[in-house]
């Protein structure tokens, strides 16, 4: 079941074209679960992003992300990769696709 989720430009480090390509992913559905969010997400980002910064990007709440995150930091298909700051100030674990993925 695909579900359906806001997506609106807020101030962050996430590029506005990356916003924009996984709206068109979201729309075409090809996305099924939070999890296919999180590699997607990974996979295109040229940095390691943190739980917000992936909330920032897709609209889906940071609380959302942790459970699929988790379960895929156990499966090996990501990695945590240092620490960033949010814009909020505040340093966070950042994340990045595994290099089985790869």
């Amino acid at each position: 079941m695909v579900q359906s989720y806001l997506l609106f430009h807020v101030s962050t480090n996430v590029a506005l074209t990356s916003i924009q390509s996984y709206q068109n992913l979201k729309e075409s559905g090809k996305l099924n679960s939070i999890k296919d969010y999180v590699l997607y997400a990974l996979k295109s980002a040229d940095k390691p992003l943190s739980n917000r910064m992936l909330s920032d990007l897709s609209g889906i709440e940071t609380a959302s992300l942790t459970a699929p995150i988790k379960s895929l930091l156990k499966d090996g298909l990501i990695v945590q990769d240092g620490i960033v700051k949010n814009k909020t100030g505040l340093c966070a674990k950042a994340y990045r696709i595994s290099k089985l993925m790869v």
